[in-house]
């Protein structure tokens, strides 16, 4: 299991975090497509599902973070992009 770098990293504020989540939402929705695009090639359907599957975890990882600095986000916004 991996540790928690203690490093001295500077932390972001609320209006960036919730800036890259919705990013990752966006990010999200562009792989979706990309994997509704993909042709029944082999290639193109793990290309697309490495990409939806690193979307989804850096969304995760952005809504675990935000939610550590004690930002409340809705279940509206939290699983818009589940619901499109």
């Amino acid at each position: 299991m991996a540790k928690k770098c203690n490093c001295n990293r500077p932390k972001k504020d609320n209006k960036s975090i919730l800036r890259e989540i919705e990013e990752a939402k966006n990010e999200l929705q562009i792989a979706e497509k990309a994997f509704q695009w993909a042709k029944n090639e082999p290639e193109e359907i793990d290309a697309a599902i490495a990409r939806l599957e690193a979307a989804m975890f850096r969304y995760n990882v952005l809504i675990k973070k935000a939610k550590e600095m004690g930002i409340k986000l809705d279940k509206v916004t939290m699983y818009s992009i589940l619901l499109k």
